[in-house]
C-alpha cells in the first residue's frame, strides 16, 4: 500500500474527447472480507466536512457528506458546501428530513362573515401562514404545485351562523378536480352554537402549476354564513413523492 500526500486541488484525469474518464477502487478477490473502499476523512470535530462534490461545470453542483458543524448529520446539498441548500439531512440516529420539500400550512386571520348561505361559492382566504417551505402558497388562498408529483392536501373548515333554512351545502378542495370533503345539510349537522366543523384530505398526482384552494357553498337560505377565525380553519399540504 502506498500513501500520497497530494496537495489541495490535485487532479486525476485529462481532457480526452469522446472518452469516459474512470477512477476505480477494486479488489478482485472473491473471498470473505475481501472488500473495496474509498475513505474521505478529516481530523476531528473541529475540522471541515468530509464530503464529495459532483459538478457540471458552470451549471450545477451537488455535495454529499458529513456536516461537521451540524451534529454530524449526513447531507445532500444542491450547492458546493454542506449546510447551504440542503435537500436531504440524516441524523446519526437515522432520522431523515427533507428541508426543501414543498409544504405549507395557513389559517384564517379573523372571522370572515357573510360569505355564503344563498348558494354563493366562496374561496376561503387563509391569511396567516404558519409555514411555507418553498414559497408556493400565495398568502391568501392558493397553493401552486411547484413540480409534478403526488401531493397530500387537507383542510379543516368551521362555518358559522347556520340557520334551519341552510339545508344544502358542500366543502371542496379544488385542484385538478373538485375533491368533495363534505356534502350534506349544514342545518342538520350544526352544533348548538350554529357552527359546523369539517375536516378532510386528498392525495392526488398533480402536474407542476396546478393551483389548489378550498371552497365552501351553502344553499337554500339567506347570505349570512361565515368562516370562523384561527387554526380551526386551516389549509395545509405537502409533496409526498
Amino acid at each position: 500500500m502506498s500513501t500520497n500526500n497530494n496537495p489541495i486541488a490535485s487532479k486525476i484525469g485529462a481532457t480526452i474527447s469522446g472518452v469516459t474518464n474512470t477512477f476505480t477502487v477494486t479488489n478482485p478477490s472473491n473471498t470473505a472480507s475481501s472488500a473495496a473502499r474509498k475513505i474521505i476523512s478529516v481530523g476531528g470535530a473541529s475540522a471541515g466536512d468530509p464530503a464529495l462534490n459532483f459538478n457540471v461545470s458552470g451549471v450545477t453542483d451537488f455535495t454529499m457528506g458529513i456536516d461537521n458543524n451540524d451534529s454530524d448529520n449526513f447531507k445532500l446539498a444542491a450547492s458546493t458546501a454542506l449546510g447551504t441548500t440542503d435537500t436531504v439531512s440524516v441524523t446519526t440516529a437515522g432520522e431523515h428530513t427533507l428541508p426543501l420539500q414543498p409544504s405549507f400550512m395557513a389559517y384564517t386571520s379573523g372571522v370572515i362573515p357573510n360569505v355564503t348561505g344563498d348558494g354563493t361559492q366562496y374561496t376561503i382566504v387563509f391569511g396567516t401562514e404558519a409555514f411555507d417551505r418553498g414559497g408556493d402558497f400565495d398568502g391568501t388562498s392558493t397553493f401552486t404545485c411547484p413540480v409534478d408529483g403526488v401531493y397530500l392536501l387537507s383542510a379543516s373548515v368551521a362555518i358559522e351562523d347556520i340557520t334551519s333554512a341552510h339545508t344544502l351545502g358542500f366543502i371542496i378542495i379544488n385542484a385538478d378536480f373538485n375533491y368533495v370533503i363534505w356534502d350534506g345539510s349544514p342545518a342538520a349537522c350544526r352544533s348548538s352554537d350554529t357552527t359546523l366543523h369539517v375536516s378532510g384530505s386528498v392525495i392526488g398526482e398533480f402536474t407542476a402549476g396546478t393551483t389548489c384552494d378550498v371552497r365552501v357553498q351553502v344553499e337554500n337560505g339567506a347570505l349570512g354564513v361565515g368562516i370562523r377565525s384561527g387554526r380551526a380553519c386551516r389549509f395545509q399540504g405537502c409533496l409526498l413523492a
